[in-house]
Order: structure tokens, then C-alpha cells, then sequence
């Protein structure tokens, strides 16, 4: 598990460099986006080798637990995602401009066909399923408002009642 997704890692990380390579003679805004891509991809490579080197030395008769598989895996779809979603508009702040000539956008094309194909690949593979925003706020509020209670000593059932009727 730890070699494939190293490898994968070394993977996601020679293919973003390679767009990025491609990219840089026609990207003249310097976004936020363009900086984050610059700064991160190439940590990707190192991450990989390191992981790569770090699979020799484990003991070959241990398994992952399924908790080390799913994270080592859904850290590659986050990093895909994240840094590839980054690198994809980067390249459509220029495109979206109007003035990108004819070879960004064919890269643009690329890198969005490439970024489909890990969005896809990471829906199949972790199984996780989107959360619906007032679902996800309702969780994220519940947790808050339990820790505050935890350190001001109220049980968590009377602080989220309270809330829960103020809403």
C-alpha cells in the first residue's frame, strides 16, 4: 500500500510539474493560484521518495490497517485534488481572461480532463459521499458548541439544547 501510493504520490507530482512546466511561458498574471502550485508540487516528489524509502524499511509481513490504507490513499485524492484544482485555475484565470493564446488553452483543456479523471478516481476509491452544507454546519456547530460547553463544564446535552431552541 505504501509503495503504490508513493508511487501514485511521485505520479500526481511529475504531472502537475509537467503541466506547470508547460504553463509558465503563458501564465503572466501572478495569482494566488499560480504561487500556491510554485510552492507546493514540488514537496509532492519528495513526499513520494520519502514514503518510497520509508516502504523498505517496514517489515514486509505487516499489513496496513484499513486506517493507514484509507489515509495514505485519501491523502493522494486530497492532494490531487486540492493542488491539481489549484494548478486548473491558475491556468483558467489566464484562459478566462481572453488573451491566452492557442497552446494554454489546449493545456487547460488537459489539466481539466486530468483533474476529471482524479475527481472520479477518488469518488470510486474512498466511497465517500458529499455532505450536504446544512448537514455539515449543523455537525461543525454541534462539535463547537460541545467543546465550549466541555470547558466551561456544562454538559453537552444542555448547551445543545439551548442552542438547538434558539435556532
Amino acid at each position: 500500500m505504501l509503495r503504490r501510493t508513493a508511487g501514485d504520490m511521485i505520479a500526481m507530482a511529475d504531472t502537475l510539474s509537467g503541466y506547470l512546466e508547460r504553463a509558465e511561458p503563458y501564465l503572466i498574471l501572478k495569482t494566488p493560484f499560480r504561487e500556491a502550485t510554485e510552492a507546493f508540487v514540488p514537496m509532492f516528489k519528495a513526499m513520494g521518495e520519502t514514503d518510497l524509502r520509508r516502504a523498505g524499511d517496514e517489515p514486509a509481513d505487516r499489513m496496513a490497517t484499513v486506517a493507514e490504507t484509507f489515509g495514505c490513499e485519501d491523502l493522494l485524492h486530497c492532494f490531487r485534488l486540492r493542488y491539481g484544482g489549484i494548478l486548473l485555475r491558475a491556468v483558467e484565470a489566464e484562459t478566462g481572461a481572453g488573451t491566452a493564446p492557442p497552446e494554454l488553452r489546449r493545456l487547460r483543456a488537459e489539466v481539466a480532463a486530468t483533474y476529471g479523471d482524479w475527481q472520479r478516481q477518488a469518488a470510486d476509491r474512498t466511497g465517500a459521499e458529499a455532505i450536504p452544507i446544512d448537514r455539515l454546519a449543523g455537525v461543525q456547530l454541534a462539535a463547537t458548541l460541545a467543546s465550549a460547553a466541555s470547558v466551561v463544564g456544562e454538559s453537552v446535552a444542555e448547551r445543545v439544547g439551548s442552542a438547538g431552541s434558539a435556532l
